[in-house]
């Protein structure tokens, strides 16, 4: 059988998995755990270590951490005042995962898959670390391809740390995930014919020559029916007569409730405030008109003889009684009101001036009613 070895460098773990003998394992690459710690570090003479033993290489000083986004962003790794290069600081890491994977696995593996880690180095970095950790020709797997095989063809409710590696074996065993939706399985494809529906039984059938019934059948008498009114019809038309009488209801009720016509209110003008008008005085000229003199006329007395008329008698006769209408005298153009002056009253250009209207527009207002001044009196 074909040994798959399957290395994925993480952010803070790398971890690895093998396909041997159509099994699919995780490989314990670290001392107590199935990851090891991402971390290298640089002693003062030179020398490099890697994972859980990278501390006892070096000080505090010149540990360097968080490789991959250094690796990403320059494309080497900093130790105080010394520099690594990305494919040599990959190529210590590779080296070490391998080389445990060996002593556990007892043996080489046949082939060997390399995650490459989203966000992390480039294809060409990965490609010479391999070469030059000396584990063989590489696979190059991208991680995203990696889950979505593990999604696919993998168990669920695995930790998302060891999705990269184990989803690189089954994606090497079953191929590129499945898009689009799911098919639908059916009783055929799980090998189970299809059951029809159960149908009750048809009823027995009675063969026989004339009637048959057992019993003798009786003439049945016709029964007249008493013709009876629609229900719906009533309902109609009782709810046409509720409906007309509503309807009277509502009449009366509105010409009740209607006021009496009156008489139109007064119409109240705000006071307009106009510039005075001041016309030039005029002076006529004075007229004399001649005396006249007419004669001085006498009447002549005229006597009439007497005439005696014969009494006249005439019927009583009776009036029908009348209303006594009391009609008030017409009002003038200014008219002294509560509240102040109204002017045309009791026509519909009637206009009252309020007290404590400004004298000026009051003077205009009583110079449009009774015309313009003659004189100024100063």
């Amino acid at each position: 059988m074909t040994t798959v070895l399957a290395i994925h460098i993480g952010p803070e773990l790398a971890h690895a998995a093998v396909d041997h003998d159509g099994r699919i394992d995780l490989v314990a690459v670290g001392d107590d755990s199935a990851g090891m710690p991402v971390v290298v570090h640089m002693a003062v003479d030179g020398s490099i270590g890697v994972g859980a033993a990278a501390p006892d290489t070096g000080g505090d000083d010149l540990a360097g951490e968080d490789l991959l986004a250094q690796l990403a962003d320059t494309g080497m790794v900093r130790f105080g005042v010394r520099t690594l290069s990305g494919e040599l600081v990959l190529a210590h890491l590779l080296a070490q995962v391998h080389a445990r994977c060996v002593r556990v696995l007892d043996g080489l593996p046949d082939r060997v898959v390399l995650v490459l880690t989203a966000g992390g180095p480039e294809e060409a970095v990965y490609t010479a670390a391999a070469r030059r950790a000396l584990i063989g020709e590489v696979t190059l797997v991208d991680e995203t391809r990696a889950w979505a095989a593990l999604a696919a063809h993998g168990p669920r409710g695995l930790h998302p740390d060891l999705a990269g590696a184990l989803g690189a074996l089954f994606l090497q065993r079953h191929g590129e995930a499945p898009t689009g939706p799911l098919p639908i399985v059916t009783r055929e494809d799980l090998g189970e014919s299809e059951k029809e529906p159960m149908r009750p039984p048809p009823g027995p059938s009675v063969i026989s020559v004339g009637a048959r019934s057992v019993f003798d059948e009786a003439t049945r008498v016709a029964i007249p029916h008493r013709r009876r009114l629609p229900v719906v019809l009533l309902a109609l038309a009782g709810a046409l007569v509720i409906g007309i009488f509503a309807l009277v209801l509502l009449v009366d009720r509105d010409q009740a409730s209607s006021p009496p016509p009156g008489p139109a209110l007064p119409t109240t003008l705000p006071p307009t405030t106009s510039p005075p008008t001041t016309l030039p005085p005029t002076t006529l000229p004075p007229t004399t008109l001649p005396p006249t003199t007419s004669p001085p006329t006498t009447l002549l007395p005229t006597t009439l003889p007497p005439t005696t008329l014969p009494p006249t008698t005439s019927p009583p006769t009776t009036l029908p009684s009348e209303e006594t209408t009391t009609t008030l005298p017409p009002l003038g153009p200014v008219t002294l009101a509560e509240n102040g002056l109204l002017l045309r009253a009791t026509t519909q250009n009637q206009t009252l001036i309020g007290f404590g209207t400004d004298a000026t527009t009051a003077l205009d207002a009583l110079a449009g009613v009774l015309g313009g001044l003659t004189a100024d009196t100063g």
